[in-house]
């Protein structure tokens, strides 16, 4: 009697997919989980490299500016022939 009842109960637990599925889930969540946290490291880290070559760009850019013109700005003022 207690041998059937555990065969019923092994059978019940073999077709019932709901805790197999909701591992797989759980898996797929991990998995897409990890790479997404590796692309947002990943493209983090690289657009900080942009950013970084862009202001030290401009910040060249701008100091050739207050080089050439001793820091001072004047919009009336133009170099060339007129």
């Amino acid at each position: 009697m207690f041998r059937s009842a555990l065969r019923k109960a092994i059978s019940r637990f073999r077709a019932d997919q709901a805790g197999a599925t909701m591992v797989e889930y759980a898996i797929m969540l991990a998995l897409i989980s990890t790479v997404a946290m590796g692309s947002v490291g990943f493209t983090g880290a690289r657009v900080g490299g942009l950013f970084a070559n862009a202001a030290a760009e401009m910040s060249e850019a701008f100091g050739q500016y207050d080089d050439k013109h001793d820091g001072k700005h004047d919009p009336g003022h133009h170099d060339g022939d007129d």
